[in-house]
């Protein structure tokens, strides 16, 4: 049996492609959460929801701090960061939650064109 620390493998070091899938699910889970935040009623359900949010945000904001080198990506992130600060304040109601949603989904098609899955880049048919 080989204990922790054994072994000739060292530990697989993370790539950009693995903070984007990180950004991608974390913005995912955080806009699914907002959206049932934004309709519950019940205090202990919305407080429940409110922890996920803060967690997700906190799983972006470390993968988009390791991303350094991405150049518009910080202002991104900066904008989920207000958005969600004013949407959970109560300031410019569903307006604030409209902008939190746009940047969120901005943040996530920033990390999938970083991935060269946007817009166009599908392989086009050389004989068309």
């Amino acid at each position: 049996m080989t204990k922790i620390g054994e072994g000739n493998t060292p530990p697989k070091q993370a790539t950009a492609a693995d903070y984007n899938k990180q950004i991608d699910a974390g913005c995912t889970k955080f806009m699914n959460a907002a959206a049932l935040y934004e309709t519950e009623s019940s205090a202990e359900e919305r407080t429940h929801l409110k922890q996920i949010m803060d967690q997700q945000l906190a799983l972006i904001q470390s993968a988009v701090k390791e991303m350094q080198q991405k150049p518009g990506l910080h202002e991104v992130e900066g904008k989920v960061v207000s958005d969600y600060q004013s949407y959970l304040s109560g300031k410019g109601g569903e307006e604030s939650f409209a902008a939190l949603q746009h940047d969120l989904q901005t943040l996530k098609d920033y990390t999938h064109l970083s991935q060269g899955g946007g817009v166009g880049s599908e392989k086009k048919n050389p004989r068309s």
